[in-house]
């Protein structure tokens, strides 16, 4: 948007600056972390199902190198992307897998295994 010409830019000031967007991919490029495959693996073994973050920790909890941070910032991740969706009434933050988060995470796990195996 143009300024029109007889307002007066505080000093130091040549341009009105816009913010720059950047669109968000589907799922990061690269490999998953251990804790972040677990974490999607036992999301897609029970697509129905209705997560906490402590109850998706608690069946995480065989695998050590899954903390209940990386378990929160993965639930957050997935529902910025709008994969995971709150499931309403709940006092504690419920979410539950959509159909196309299902589809993303599938997709994100036979991408990483590709790229472990090598090509």
């Amino acid at each position: 948007m143009r300024r029109p010409p007889n307002i007066i830019r505080p000093l130091g000031v040549s341009k009105v600056r816009t913010p720059h967007r950047r669109e968000m991919t589907a799922m990061p490029v690269g490999t998953l972390s251990a804790a972040r495959r677990r974490i999607y693996s036992a999301l897609i073994a029970q697509p129905k199902r209705h997560w906490s973050v402590r109850t998706l920790t608690d069946a995480l909890s065989a695998h050590a190198c899954v903390k209940e941070a990386a378990v929160r910032d993965a639930v957050n991740l997935l529902l910025a992307q709008r994969f995971m969706e709150q499931v309403p009434y709940q006092r504690a933050l419920t979410v539950a897998l959509t159909a196309g988060g299902e589809q993303a995470l599938i997709v994100a796990l036979r991408r990483d295994t590709r790229s472990a195996e090598g090509p």
